[in-house]
């Protein structure tokens, strides 16, 4: 073999065992790499099982009950009394964060300090007080005539009434409806805007009226029993904002005492029966019935929570299904809830799942003023924003 294919062979040769090597170099490149990420998996998997060891040790219920036990004990207690002079048939009502107290002669809106913010003199025999976040609502029932205040004081307007009126209702964003009875017996409703303007006047010769609402897009809700009915039957109307009849339906063997709407559905409140329907179409999805009357039917966190009058609690979930049950060895007039948590009252104490206070006076009535729960009692208001000894 002559010298040039001596050095093309040996050429060829080194060109290849460089390609070699070039392979072997990446083969090696990517090994690491390969083996870099596998390290860093499985460095992640540790980290991963450690945070969800120590998420089960510190977030299992009993852990976050004792953190929401901590954080209510370390938020500043507040605590407010107020007293005044005690009438017969004096209403004490919330008013945004304050309250609002009228006694006959006299409409004041207070502080939780007790600090005045105003004090109208308008003196009525028989009369009945509502609020929307707007306004007050002061409805003579002598005279017929429904006055619209501000949060200032300031009377807005008033309207005369041509019948015999019974109560106002107000909707969160100031549409009102007041029903009424004529001469004659016959029951009606008429809806006003919250500046006063009259939507509709609408009566119903052959029902008993037992509930009136206004939702939050001041729409309107009359349910009543039909009286000329063979067999128990209520009837539900809900109109428009302009007071243009939506829908109308039949409910039976139930008496309409509260509605409590949801997102896609609402749920009518019988002393003896919980009732779902679906909105729009009025389809009911579930009856639930008691021997034993309710006496305490609240909406939270969209559960149904129902105390009948033998001191037993049923929690409802939206489908029906009883998510909890439970007896109380106690006398309960209703529930409500404070910063997230269930709170028991009966005629003369208060209690949550650790503390109970009593009280002398026999309790009026429950509200809520901002983040504060009241205790009402005569001539008395307490308020609190924990229930502590």
């Amino acid at each position: 073999m002559d010298k040039e294919k001596i050095d093309s062979v040996l050429e060829e040769f080194l060109k290849q065992q460089e390609l070699q090597a070039e392979r072997e170099r990446k083969k090696q490149e990517l090994e690491l790499k390969k083996e870099r990420r596998q390290k860093i998996f499985n460095r992640a998997k540790i980290i991963l099982a450690v945070i969800l060891i120590f998420a089960a040790l510190i977030f299992n219920p009993y852990n976050i009950r004792k953190m929401k036990d901590y954080r209510q004990q370390q938020r500043p207690r507040e605590e407010y009394q107020m007293t005044w002079n005690y009438s017969q048939g004096m209403e004490v009502i919330p008013f945004g964060q304050d309250i609002l107290i009228y006694d006959s002669s006299n409409l004041r809106l207070l502080k939780l300090s007790g600090e005045e913010i105003f004090n109208v003199n308008l003196a009525l025999d028989s009369w009945t007080l509502e609020v929307s976040d707007k306004n007050i609502y002061l409805l003579d029932k002598v005279e017929k005539t429904l006055y619209f205040i501000s949060s200032k004081g300031e009377f807005k307007n008033n309207v005369q009434l041509s019948n015999i009126p019974q109560k106002i209702v107000a909707g969160k964003n100031g549409a009102i409806a007041v029903y009424y009875r004529t001469e004659v017996g016959v029951e009606g409703t008429v809806f006003f805007s919250s500046e006063g303007k009259q939507i509709a006047d609408l009566n119903f010769p052959k029902v008993s009226i037992t509930k009136v609402m206004v939702n939050d897009q001041n729409q309107f809700t009359v349910h009543g029993v039909y009286r000329m009915a063979p067999s128990l039957t209520s009837n539900m109307y809900h109109y428009s904002s302009e007071g243009n009849l939506i829908y109308s339906s039949e409910i039976k063997d139930a008496i309409v005492i509260d509605q409590i709407d949801m997102k896609d559905r609402y749920m009518l409140v019988d002393i003896n029966n919980l009732i779902m329907l679906r909105k729009n179409t009025n389809e009911e999805i579930f009856r639930i019935s008691s021997a034993i009357p309710f006496i305490s039917v609240q909406l939270h966190e969209d559960k149904i929570y129902a105390l009948d009058r033998r001191n037993k609690l049923t929690v409802i979930n939206p489908d029906g299904s009883i998510a909890d049950e439970k007896y109380y060895q106690s006398d309960f007039e209703g529930i409500t809830w404070l910063d997230g948590e269930l709170v028991f009252y009966s005629r003369d104490y208060v209690k949550n799942s650790q503390t109970q206070l009593k009280f002398s006076k026999p309790i009026e009535k429950i509200i809520h003023v901002g983040n504060h729960l009241g205790v009402v009692m005569k001539g008395e208001i307490r308020l609190m924003n924990r229930i502590v000894q």
